[in-house]
């Protein structure tokens, strides 16, 4: 453990900081997931995110409809899918 928070420490100036000026609009859940990134990044690792978004602020301010959507069944089919892909090319480099 000791290991990972030097490893952010070291890669905060180099990484996160630049990465800030994209996620400072996102949303803390995407701000967190930056962070993810980032560090799999440092590590040479890879991860992914895919979000399911219940309703839209954007959509009500611009007065559009605005229907809840707690089906988070979409976003789960994304996120095997991806896997799916990274298995599949993971297999025809080897």
């Amino acid at each position: 453990m000791n290991e990972l928070l030097r490893l952010m420490i070291d890669s905060f100036p180099k990484i996160l900081i630049p990465g800030l000026t994209m996620t400072l609009p996102l949303t803390a859940i995407a701000f967190s997931c930056a962070m993810v990134i980032a560090v799999a990044a440092a590590l040479g690792v890879r991860c992914g995110s895919a979000f399911h978004v219940i309703w839209n602020q954007e959509r009500n301010a611009a007065g559009l409809d605005q229907t809840r959507d707690e089906d988070t069944d979409s976003a789960i089919r994304v996120g095997i899918e991806a896997v799916k892909l990274l298995i599949t090319r993971d297999r025809e480099k080897n």
